[in-house]
C-alpha cells in the first residue's frame, strides 16, 4: 500500500489503487487463514486521511500496520471464532 500510494505511478488514482490492491490482498490472506467472512477497512475519511499521510511520507509502514491492526483486529478475531 505504501509503495503505490507514495510513488505516484499514475496521474490520478494512486491512493484508490493502493486501497483496492491492499484490500484484495488482505481478503485473500484472510481466506487462506480460514476467516469465513473477510474483514477489510472501509474507504472512509479515516482511510483516505491515512492514505494521504502515506503519500506525503508522514506515516511509516509500522504506524500503518498498527493503525490497521487496531481498526481490524477485533473484527478479524471475531470471525475466527
Amino acid at each position: 500500500m505504501t509503495e503505490i500510494a507514495s510513488h505516484q505511478a499514475f496521474g490520478e488514482g494512486n491512493k484508490r489503487t493502493a486501497y483496492l490492491t491492499s484490500t484484495v490482498l488482505l481478503i485473500n490472506s484472510q481466506r487462506k487463514a480460514g476467516v469465513n467472512k473477510a474483514v477489510y477497512p472501509l474507504l472512509n475519511t479515516d482511510m483516505t486521511d491515512m492514505l494521504s499521510a502515506i503519500s506525503r511520507d508522514e506515516i511509516s509502514r509500522e504506524q500503518l500496520y498498527d493503525q490497521l491492526k487496531q481498526k481490524l483486529g477485533d473484527r478479524i478475531e471475531n470471525e475466527l471464532e
